[in-house]
């Protein structure tokens, strides 16, 4: 009684919340810093009730569409939400720009839902209308344990090539002095490219290992109480990745997700309860892991045992956390704030540039002229080469082509949604759901994040993803 409920229910909760947050800026505080917080709560809700295929899916809450509501959602209501009762937070920001930037930074936002969500509801009704989509788990045998092994054995050859000796393989996990000595000294070797390409395929490694065990299952009883083996499995696939990518937290954040939206489309749903303990669980160990990164395991035991309040203080839930890993309109409004547009646009210059940044030694010549480059000068100045700040891809399309870019770029990308969005739901094994949904979480990764991130994952890291799909090319259904 109670599934129906929230079923029944689920599909209407951003909308409903989307008319109420309007109260909540009558009383905020700062409720004069963001007046566009009105304008974006109630187009969201117009959006989610007039194009009903926008509205989250309650079958399982872990699909790319749910995915791409939540972080909408997110950028044009909860964050808002936050700065009017606490306050924007600056991050690495020298300043914080002004109010009519972070609102024009909402808006560009808000337009780019609309686009986004008017070309998926388009594409998503003709992808229907020319197929149906089955039920998980079906025929097919998916891949052997021969892959596995080639699998694992590529993967173990790229750590082979990038440490050549297990003493450096324990400093890069336990000192980032270490991991900084080796990324420079593989920079521009062959063996170090090599490396990169390669490693991503061991982690993969335990996800064929998973789908092998649950095809092993004694029916639908055993499948759903499959969640001790998949706890076990997740831990080595996130230990794999953890202690090879320099402690980088975007890619156990998407693995971990990816198995998750497997697990509840094959085996059992998760409750949504389950993924709001773990939403906010979330927002103390990403920090965490983020502190772990730049101590090292003894200096970071000594945080812990000296001053366990020092820790709790970079890992709490934070508003700073929430406005940084949410990116709300301040860093977007710095941008837009920065540039003049009726002089300074680059016409996709500086978007090839990002995307061609993250190549091996091809890439070098885009790098001055990126917009990752563009965004850190502005933050640190000319000179500096400091890149660890990434601009909104709404502000790479806006410093190019203005608010069109934006139009364009977005609706594109509302048609890419529908397409992964129905490939993961037609997924017949497990490995290929989680390739998919692996890709679709760092497509969606463009709604908040940069295109050199993006294009950085698909040059290094996606490559098990393509041999999954090459390998389960059988022809079974087209578009």
């Amino acid at each position: 009684m109670r599934r129906n409920i929230i079923t029944s229910v689920f599909p209407f909760v951003p909308a409903v919340i989307g008319i109420i947050v309007p109260i909540v800026y009558l009383i905020a505080p700062r409720q004069h810093e963001m007046p566009m917080m009105i304008a974006g709560s109630f187009v969201f809700s117009f959006v989610q009730i007039l194009l009903p295929r926008c509205r989250p899916r309650p079958e399982h809450y872990l699909t790319p569409l749910n995915w791409f509501v939540l972080v909408f959602f997110s950028q044009l209501l909860i964050l808002p939400m936050v700065i009017v009762l606490f306050g924007a937070q600056p991050g690495t920001l020298p300043f914080l720009p002004s109010d009519q930037a972070m609102n024009a930074a909402l808006f560009l936002n808000l337009s780019a839902y609309v686009c986004m969500g008017v070309s998926f509801s388009w594409m998503d009704g003709r992808l229907e209308n020319r197929e149906e989509i089955p039920s998980p788990g079906g025929n097919q045998t998916g891949l052997s344990w021969m892959w596995a092994l080639i699998f694992f054995s590529v993967g173990l050859i790229g750590l082979i090539l990038k440490y050549s000796s297990v003493d450096r393989f324990i400093g890069f996990i336990s000192d980032p002095l270490s991991r900084a000595s080796l990324v420079e000294d593989l920079e521009g070797r062959v063996t170090g490219a090599l490396s990169t390409f390669m490693i991503p395929f061991l982690p993969w490694t335990f996800v064929i290992l998973w789908e092998k065990l649950f095809k092993q299952g004694d029916g639908d009883r055993s499948r759903k109480h499959f969640a001790l083996p998949t706890v076990i499995i997740g831990f080595f696939l996130l230990a794999s990745i953890f202690v090879n990518t320099a402690m980088n937290r975007n890619p156990l954040f998407v693995a971990t997700l990816s198995l998750m939206a497997v697990y509840s489309i094959f085996c059992r749903p998760i409750r949504l309860y389950v993924l709001l303990i773990l939403g906010v669980m979330s927002f103390v160990v990403i920090p965490l892991l983020g502190i772990l990164r730049n101590y090292n395991i003894s200096s970071f035991m000594v945080v812990l045992n000296e001053s366990p309040w020092r820790l709790a203080d970079g890992a709490r839930l934070s508003m700073e956390n929430i406005q940084v890993y949410g990116a709300g309109p301040q860093f977007l409004g710095y941008m837009i704030e920065n540039i003049d547009f009726e002089t300074e646009l680059f016409f996709g210059k500086s978007i090839l540039a990002s995307i061609l940044q993250p190549l091996p030694i091809l890439g070098r010549p885009f790098r001055d002229i990126s917009s990752v480059r563009i965004y850190n000068e502005m933050i640190y100045g000319s000179g500096v080469d400091i890149e660890d700040q990434i601009v909104p891809f709404q502000g790479e399309l806006f410093m190019n082509f203005h608010l069109p870019g934006i139009i364009v770029g977005f609706f594109l990308l509302g048609i890419v949604l529908a397409f992964l969005n129905r490939k993961f739901l037609s997924s017949l094994t497990p490995a290929e759901g989680y390739a998919w949904f692996f890709v679709s979480l760092w497509i969606l990764f463009l709604i908040t994040g940069s295109s050199a991130v993006v294009s950085q994952m698909f040059i290094f890291t996606l490559w098990p993803a393509y041999a999954v799909f090459v390998v389960l090319r059988s022809g079974k259904r087209a578009f």
